[in-house]
């Protein structure tokens, strides 16, 4: 019988096993990874990541892959995964295995699990990519705004999230187009980048992306005249963290500046703006 009120103790047990008990009870469960496919349809090959475990299997079943196989079997095969499109090398994860002659799938157990931001993986032969897959889901170009500018010309303006996890835009006038992708933001959070469009003979355009937390986006003519863009959300059902903006002006207008403020006025990012006048229009 227990001491009343007392802790039933196992006599087997160690004071070592007691703790990691203690510990077992008073410490969170940790978190589980998260599992993550891709089929890169070039190669033939399809590679699954399921927490601290890769496994890359042949795919191409119309005896197609015998190239695929060439590269694969008796090779030393290093199977890499990473966080980052940007600095692939400081935040990845390697293992490296002999692949056995016959085998269509094996499996790599890395040292550390990055499943949950694991962006893309691969798998190589002395550097060489043999398969690769991203697992950033392709999004659509999506309507985000609308106007007219000075001269009465319609423009267009759509927004999506690009290969990169990077925000991309896509400007259209009457009878062209223009679309950016803002890789600086593929690894880090958005703050404020611009891109422009000046015909010379008509309307100047300035679009582009900033902070989710941006209510105005501001710009500067070269005679100190302030003028607010059109700020936009991100279309919906879209995973892309900015907002999207764009203005239409006078042609010739000169831009100085563009900066994206918060709801308190403070700065989230500038960005000065080069004469293109001079460049493009004589």
């Amino acid at each position: 019988m227990g001491h009343p009120g007392g802790a039933i103790r196992n006599r087997n047990a160690t004071p070592g096993c007691a703790l990691a008990l203690a510990l077992a009870l008073i410490l969170p469960a940790t978190a589980a990874g998260a599992v993550k496919t891709g089929l890169d349809r070039h190669a033939g090959m399809r590679l699954t990541l399921d927490g601290r475990v890769l496994t890359a299997k042949i795919a191409n079943a119309r005896g197609g892959d015998l190239d695929l196989e060439e590269q694969l079997y008796g090779k030393r095969i290093d199977a890499v995964c990473s966080s980052s499109f940007l600095h692939p090398r400081r935040r990845s994860v390697v293992r490296t295995r002999l692949w056995p002659v016959g085998t269509r799938r094996l499996s790599f157990r890395f040292r550390h699990d990055i499943s949950r931001g694991a962006k893309w993986c691969l798998i190589e032969q002395d550097a060489a990519d043999i398969a690769s897959v991203s697992f950033i889901r392709p999004e659509p170009t999506r309507l985000v705004g609308k106007g007219r500018g000075p001269s009465g010309n319609w423009w267009r303006l759509g927004g999506r999230r690009g290969l990169l996890a990077e925000p991309c835009v896509l400007f259209r006038i009457r009878g062209a187009a223009a679309e950016h992708c803002f890789e600086t933001f593929a690894d880090r959070a958005v703050t404020l980048d611009v891109d422009h469009w000046a015909p010379c003979t008509t309307d100047v355009y300035f679009f582009g992306v900033a902070a989710p937390s941006a209510t105005v986006v501001r710009l500067t003519l070269a005679d100190g005249t302030a003028v607010e863009t059109n700020i936009y959300d991100r279309p919906a059902g879209s995973l892309v963290r900015a907002r999207f903006f764009a203005a239409a002006l006078p042609a010739r207008t000169l831009v100085r500046s563009v900066e994206a403020l918060d709801a308190a006025g403070a700065s989230l990012g500038l960005e000065r703006v080069r004469d293109y006048t001079r460049e493009f229009c004589g």
